[in-house]
């Protein structure tokens, strides 16, 4: 199988970083999943599929997916911004709900 996924750690010495090799994919067709499932799940494991490779690939069948990564920030930043990939770079998709979650403080942002 895939090994476990490192937390990504966000470094001064880099400016962006690929987040599929830190991402674990947990397909929802049924939509019956909710956050508190998914972080469980990811808390004490098992965890979702580990991406196989630096490409996150949801498929193209319209079914939710639930991405969970953990971030590790070694840096003076307190913000930083997520990006799937422009218009041009060949991802394109809908998001129908997105919402984050800070484990160290406890809060949700954007839910």
């Amino acid at each position: 199988g895939v090994p476990a996924a490192p937390p990504l750690v966000i470094s001064d010495t880099e400016k962006s970083y690929p987040l599929a090799p830190f991402a674990y994919i947990t397909r929802d067709p049924a939509k019956k999943l909710n956050f508190q499932t998914v972080y469980e799940k990811h808390i004490r494991g098992p965890r979702g599929e580990a991406a196989p490779d630096r490409t996150l690939t949801l498929g193209s069948t319209g079914a939710p997916h639930w991405i969970v990564f953990s971030v590790e920030n070694k840096t003076r930043a307190e913000r930083w911004v997520i990006s799937f990939g422009d218009y041009l770079s060949g991802r394109t998709g809908f998001i129908g709900d997105i919402f984050l979650y800070d484990q160290t403080s406890r809060v949700r942002y954007i839910d």
